[in-house]
């Protein structure tokens, strides 16, 4: 008796498996995100490509310069956003075709209204920022190309979103694919042909993004946009949207001092080459982040988001699904980390310089904090989808405190092993701290 009951539950349960794995491989989830993470890889692979050319030209110190000018990019680009996309990408789903160019006019008028004028002011005054912001260790023209970048970055960026969240996932890889090559070739030309340095690396960037912003006023002229344009609904909507996109300043701003803050206090307890060092195992951040984050976040997370908005009557069972599939994910990356870098440090060894191979040993660290931020894309989709603002303004307060905190406290004793622990607590606490919210937002709403 106790062998057959066993027996049918095995068969159930492999029945069960089976279906699911079939319909995950015929899902369009699946099909986005291996485009994404496919385009992904490439877009990585050109970075590798250019890693040997960057690392041999620029000394640690100032591949740590280039490292702040980047930091410095995510910040500015965070203040000067205005929250907008933030608030497109919010609104995107509770919103028609005719809504969504509504709101994509009102977005970028108030963009340009706003941020034009403080573009300017910062370009006439780029010694002040060179002073507070890169301790005069940048030049003029740096600053310039750095305003410049954050400033086209908004355009090219909203771009991208509309083709993400009509589930173009093929047509928006291959534009990526596309200004990446064409971003590669530009910094080779600069950096190893007319030896310019950071300079040089940012002209890359600046060309290569100048394809994406062609393609994308072609676009907005061919679907018409520019009709429905109306400076009467820009001023009636300005206040508002303003309003709206507010609070998401300081969520990326914390989310940037979780993220990179630790750079900042690495440069003031240690020196720019430590802050080097702390960019190349970094770099695996961001790899990771292109091949597991962004897809993840342009292919399930709007799915999501379509599910919650067919199934209102039904939250329960979406969020079920969500919660399970985001242990499981979480579970299975942890593992696939740690054996990839146990099997790929001898690869790693071989392919950096020399001076740089300290850098594999805060790895393994840094990649495990990124598990648990790939942990709050999940938890948090339920939470962005009722408009959560607030919580998701300030959510990232307490672990990006932390993380600072941590830095000050740990680095001097620690060295770069204490800036990767520290990140890697507070990664760890914003995930708890999301999934706590999430789990009383869905007693709050009855789901369980």
């Amino acid at each position: 008796m106790i062998f057959n009951h066993a027996t049918a539950y095995l068969a159930a349960a492999q029945k069960k498996i089976t279906t699911s794995c079939t319909h995950l491989f015929n899902s369009p989830i699946l099909k986005n995100f291996l485009i994404y993470s496919c385009g992904s890889i490439m877009l990585r692979g050109i970075a590798i490509f250019l890693a040997p050319i960057t690392l041999n030209i620029l000394s640690p110190a100032a591949y740590g310069l280039f490292s702040l000018v980047t930091s410095f990019n995510n910040i500015f680009i965070a203040c000067i956003g205005l929250g907008l996309r933030q608030v497109f990408y919010i609104e995107y789903f509770h919103c028609d075709d005719v809504e969504r160019k509504s709101m994509t006019n009102i977005i970028l008028g108030i963009y340009v209204v706003v941020v034009t004028p403080i573009i300017a002011l910062c370009a006439c005054n780029t010694h002040i920022l060179n002073s507070y912001v890169f301790n005069n260790n940048a030049s003029s023209a740096i600053v310039v190309l750095c305003l410049a970048y954050s400033f086209i970055f908004f355009f090219v960026e909203l771009f991208y979103q509309h083709l993400q969240y009509a589930s173009k996932a093929l047509p928006l890889t291959m534009l990526q694919i596309t200004a990446a090559l064409t971003t590669l070739s530009c910094t080779v030309f600069f950096l190893w042909w007319m030896r310019l340095g950071i300079i040089g690396i940012l002209c890359g960037y600046i060309i290569g993004m100048f394809g994406s912003l062609s393609l994308a006023l072609y676009w907005y002229m061919k679907e018409n946009y520019w009709v429905a344009f109306s400076f009467k609904q820009t001023k009636e909507k300005f206040f508002s949207y303003i309003i709206l996109g507010l609070p998401f300043i300081p969520s990326i701003l914390f989310a940037w001092a979780l993220s990179s803050g630790d750079k900042w206090v690495l440069t003031h307890y240690a020196t720019l080459h430590d802050v080097g060092i702390y960019a190349i195992a970094d770099a695996f951040s961001q790899l990771f982040y292109m091949v597991v984050l962004y897809p993840l976040g342009s292919s399930y997370v709007p799915w999501l988001f379509s599910s919650f908005a067919q199934n209102k009557d039904d939250l329960m069972s979406v969020e079920r699904k969500n919660r399970k599939m985001m242990y499981v994910t979480m579970m299975c990356t942890a593992l696939l980390i740690t054996i990839g870098y146990i099997l790929g440090k001898p690869i790693i060894y071989w392919a950096l310089p020399h001076h740089y191979h300290e850098s594999v040993q805060y790895i393994w660290l840094i990649l495990m904090g990124n598990v648990f931020l790939m942990g709050t894309y999940f938890a948090s989709g339920i939470i962005q989808f009722h408009k959560k603002t607030y919580f998701l303004a300030f959510a990232l307060c307490i672990p990006a405190l932390t993380n600072i905190g941590l830095n000050i406290l740990l680095i001097p004793y620690f060295g770069i092993y204490g800036c990767a622990g520290a990140t890697l607590l507070a990664y760890i606490g914003y995930f708890l701290l999301t999934l706590w919210y999430n789990k009383s937002l869905c007693k709050k709403l009855n789901i369980y």
